[in-house]
């Protein structure tokens, strides 16, 4: 047998070994986003509901519904999150964020007689950083009291555990008082001094 025979053949096999790997590195990302799902879904103890999902690790995640139901905290429901994250930022050990969008967000703080206590601190384990997000409405709704509408939420942060803060680049939205652009950071221990 001629050496180009033995080479298109080697050719011919690499490329069917090369698609084979492509559709079982896509299937893995599918089944990792399933999998990692249903154990924060089984972690919460039944407090987090997700329905409607679509997408997959390595492309970005829609979920039609999202929600947080805590009876000795605040219930938190969703609606049509949509997430692109920069998957390869783990291998340098970050969390990206790329995009966050969320066309409705209902915040529902429960009765208490108690004053909330602050954490000790509010550390991440790495860095994370959300390039883009946006909410199109944000309502909190509080007991004895109207509810609060606020919309077109954007907001570009991260976090620096290196230097212990929270930073927030840029927030913007409008409320029923007037449009409130900020900016500044928030240290991640207490006394959480703040800077704007």
């Amino acid at each position: 047998m001629s050496a180009r025979r033995w080479l298109r053949r080697g050719l011919a096999l690499g490329a069917v070994l090369l698609a084979l790997s492509a559709i079982a590195v896509w299937q893995l990302h599918d089944r990792v986003l399933a999998r990692v799902l249903a154990e924060a879904v089984a972690a919460s103890g039944g407090r987090l509901t997700v329905e409607g999902v679509e997408g997959a690790f390595g492309r970005g995640l829609r979920v039609a519904r999202l929600g947080w139901d805590d009876p000795a905290g605040p219930r938190v429901e969703v609606d049509a999150l949509q997430l692109r994250w920069r998957w390869a930022e783990l291998l340098r050990g970050r969390v990206v964020l790329a995009s966050v969008r969320a066309d409705q967000v209902r915040v529902q703080l429960a009765a208490s007689a108690a004053a909330p206590s602050l954490p000790s601190a509010i550390a991440l384990p790495l860095p994370f950083a959300i390039r883009a997000a946006s909410i199109t409405r944000l309502r909190i709704e509080r007991p004895g009291a109207a509810p609060i509408d606020l919309e077109t939420l954007s907001l570009r942060a991260d976090y620096e555990g290196s230097r212990g803060r929270w930073r927030v680049a840029r927030l913007s939205l409008r409320t029923p008082w007037g449009p409130v652009p900020a900016s500044g950071s928030l240290a991640d221990r207490a006394p959480f001094r703040v800077r704007a």
